[in-house]
């Protein structure tokens, strides 16, 4: 009978010590675990943080690059044609020389927009979309109102993606029609265009153009997505909050 109750506390006392030995590896496993998961949540962090890095200076460098070209078309491309003009008697080269000033001027602007600070972004949308209503039917609808602040640096990435997106109308769609729709609150941003040209199977994917809005798109934190109208047509929407 004692040996029967000696057991029976031996193997009680077993068990008790095997869970608390479960428990302790259990315990062990999940701080391991834990720390595994922070050290990876760390990691990935710091990726994500030097490819915003990396994505932000190829913006920036190209940005530079742009302001270099307009600045060289400005002051020195057009002060030549000018030059030219004052010293040149004939009417009709003089013309010709005029319409070049004049599109040299506007290329120069389009790379590095000079109102950029002080216009609003509804009005540079507006400005750059205007002069193609002689060959689309161009419909602007937009509702601002409380609108957030955005700095030199947002405008400016939504900008380019605009001009990228009428560049792309331009060269792939084949449309007669664009559609804009903007609306900014104080609390977020919301931008639609729409074409209806032959659709997003015909936009390089893979081009520059392409990438430069994808780029721009991570920059700007903004939820984004092109889609593919029926019967035809592409629309292009993102959105930013505050």
């Amino acid at each position: 009978m004692v040996e029967s109750v000696h057991l029976f506390y031996w193997i009680v006392g077993s068990i008790i010590v095997l869970l608390i030995l479960v428990g302790f590896i259990i315990l062990l496993s999940s701080t391991y675990i834990k720390r595994i998961r922070s050290e990876l949540d760390a990691k990935n962090s710091l990726i994500i943080y030097h490819q915003k890095e990396l994505v932000s200076n190829s913006v920036q460098i190209l940005e530079r690059e742009r302001e270099r070209i307009a600045s060289d078309l400005h002051d020195d491309l057009i002060g030549q044609l000018h030059r030219i003009q004052l010293i040149n008697n004939d009417k009709k080269l003089n013309k010709l020389l005029a319409h070049s000033i004049d599109s040299a001027r506007n290329i120069s602007h389009d790379l590095s927009p000079p109102m950029l600070n002080d216009s609003a972004l509804i009005d540079l949308i507006t400005d750059f979309i205007s002069p193609l209503k002689n060959q689309y039917e161009v419909s602007i609808f937009y509702n601002t109102h409380d609108e957030f602040d955005l700095n030199k640096e947002q405008k400016l990435h939504i900008f380019r993606t605009f001009q990228e997106l009428v560049s792309n109308i331009i060269k792939h769609a084949n449309a007669t029609s664009i559609d804009i729709l903007y609306k900014h609150t104080n609390k977020n941003l919301y931008f639609l265009m729409r074409d209806n040209g032959d659709g997003i199977s015909k936009i390089n994917s893979t081009g520059l153009g392409m990438k430069n809005i994808e780029l721009r798109m991570q920059i700007l934190e903004a939820s984004y997505r092109f889609k593919t109208n029926r019967p035809k047509g592409t629309t292009f929407i993102f959105a930013i909050e505050k």
